[in-house]
C-alpha cells in the first residue's frame, strides 16, 4: 500500500514537484542512478549482522522505497503520465504492479524454503550486480541528455 501511495502521488502531482524543486529528469535519472548504484553496492557486500533497519521501518525502507516505489519506478509513472497514455492508464498499471507484487510476496516464504539461504544469497547478489548496472545506464543517460542540450 505505501508503494502504491507513493506512485500514485508521483504520477498524479511528481512533474509538479519538479517544477517546485527545479529539477529537471535528467536531475532524477542521475540522482536515483546513484542511489540505485549505492543501494547495489550495500546488496554485494551485504552481511547479515550489518543490517540495521528496525522491524518497523522494513515496510517503507527497503520494500516499499526504493524497491518497490523506486527512482526507475517514479520515473516511469511520472513518464507516462506525460506522454500519451495519460492518468487511467498510468493509474491501472500501478494497480495492476502492486498486486503482482503482493503475490510474489506472499508466495516469497515458499520460494525461501525450495531455494534455501544459498540460493537467496546468490540471488540477491545477482540482482544487485544487475541493479547496479541499471544504476550507471540511468546516470549515464542522465549526463548524456545534459550534455547533449548543452551543445
Amino acid at each position: 500500500m505505501i508503494a502504491m501511495a507513493i506512485l500514485a502521488f508521483f504520477a498524479l502531482g511528481g512533474f509538479l514537484v519538479f517544477e517546485i524543486f527545479n529539477i529537471s529528469i535528467n536531475d532524477f535519472r542521475i540522482a536515483g542512478g546513484i542511489l540505485l548504484f549505492i543501494l547495489s553496492i550495500e546488496g554485494l557486500l551485504w552481511k547479515e549482522e550489518a543490517r540495521w533497519i528496525s522491524s518497523e521501518d522494513v515496510a517503507v525502507v527497503p520494500l516499499a522505497t526504493p524497491l518497490m516505489a523506486g527512482p526507475g519506478a517514479i520515473y516511469t509513472v511520472i513518464y507516462l503520465m506525460q506522454g500519451p497514455y495519460g492518468a487511467t492508464v498510468t493509474l491501472f498499471a500501478i494497480l495492476s504492479n502492486i498486486i503482482i507484487q503482493w503475490v510474489l510476496l506472499f508466495y516469497s516464504e515458499r520460494v525461501l524454503r525450495t531455494i534455501g539461504k544459498t540460493g537467496s544469497t546468490i540471488i540477491s547478489r545477482i540482482m544487485a550486480f544487475i541493479l547496479s548496472a541499471i544504476a550507471i545506464g540511468m546516470i549515464r543517460e542522465g549526463i548524456t541528455a545534459i550534455l547533449v542540450g548543452l551543445t
